[in-house]
């Protein structure tokens, strides 16, 4: 069965292009550019895994994955985050909230390390 995963992320060219990697991959993808709007989806969806972009306008990473966690528990959220308007990947690590996220991804990554991910959060 297929996996459906949801990607969020406000960067337009990043989310299109994680999207055909996914689909290249054959997981079904939705993508969307914000948190609001991937509340939405979650209503309406049966998801297996969410990629969050960690800093983004409306709702950020860190919202998003309590909202999911405490509203889907069974769904699985992974972080990613390049820095953003801090430039430093490894600073926005460190504000995470771990316990929310299955891992945090630093952008961009390879479709090896996207690939183990997906593999650890979904087994």
């Amino acid at each position: 069965m297929t996996k459906k995963i949801l990607v969020v992320d406000d960067d337009a060219a990043f989310r299109n292009a994680f999207k055909i990697a996914l689909e290249v991959e054959d997981y079904d993808v939705v993508d969307v550019s914000d948190g609001n709007k991937a509340v939405e989806i979650l209503a309406t969806n049966e998801i297996d895994l969410v990629f969050t972009d960690i800093l983004m306008p409306e709702m950020e990473g860190n919202e998003l994955a309590n909202f999911v966690k405490k509203s889907h528990p069974d769904i699985k959220v992974i972080g990613m985050t390049g820095g953003g308007k801090i430039g430093n990947a490894k600073k926005v690590k460190a504000l995470c909230v771990h316990p929310l996220f299955e891992e945090i991804l630093t952008k961009p990554c390879s479709t090896d390390i996207v690939a183990e991910a997906i593999e650890k959060a979904l087994g």
